[in-house]
């Protein structure tokens, strides 16, 4: 690994297509995380963020890595490359906290558990911060995202949008698959955005 590892693991691991660690991203990832989207497919641009978007903006940039207002998560390969990025925003709202999650795999590094896996490593922060709900926006034919929250929240609510499946999970009842999940290093809490604020890049792609 390269000199970008800033900051300790919280898992590492190894796929068919090599060596990873999950950790913490932090705003001089935004170069990495930039290169990231840019080798993104269209498919997997539009699935994570409904719109194509590479090459992204500033504006983009710091919302993927500022993690003053977002727990924000990256897959470092062994060459130092981001191949996936995991974020979840919470918002506070009469009834509590929840956090608006979205997930990005690398198209080469799809199906082989990481967004199972960032998804734990969310979930298991946003509880310890209080957070009772996670909420994802998902397109109808994001089959893969749907069958992961599926495993986890067979009983999630669901919720048709004009473009996107609105989906509703309570952390408590999350499914065996997720709460035999081992344990995740606990942020501080993030900066709650407002409730409009929460919904902006809150698209999920997962693999």
């Amino acid at each position: 690994m390269n000199g970008t590892l800033v900051r300790a693991p919280l898992r590492a691991g190894t796929t068919p297509a090599g060596g990873y660690l999950v950790r913490e991203a932090s705003p001089q990832d935004a170069g990495l995380i930039g290169e990231f989207i840019t080798g993104l497919s269209l498919h997997a641009q539009y699935f994570r963020f409904f719109t194509a978007v590479a090459p992204p903006g500033p504006g983009l940039l710091r919302v993927l890595s500022d993690n003053s207002r977002a727990d924000l998560l990256v897959v470092i390969n062994e060459d130092g490359a981001v191949v996936g990025h995991g974020m979840a925003v919470d918002a506070v709202i009469d009834s509590g906290t929840f956090a608006d999650v979205g997930l990005a795999i690398a198209d080469l590094w799809q199906g082989q558990g990481l967004g199972t896996l960032l998804l734990n490593l969310l979930m298991t922060r946003a509880a310890a911060r209080g957070v009772s709900r996670l909420e994802f926006d998902v397109l109808p034919d994001n089959t893969r995202m749907m069958r992961i929250i599926d495993r986890h929240w067979p009983a999630a609510s669901r919720t048709r949008t004009a473009d996107s499946v609105r989906i509703r999970a309570q952390i408590s009842a999350v499914s065996a698959v997720s709460a035999a999940a081992p344990a995740a290093t606990v942020p501080p809490p993030a900066r709650p955005f407002s409730q409009q604020g929460a919904r902006h890049d809150a698209r999920v792609y997962a693999a």
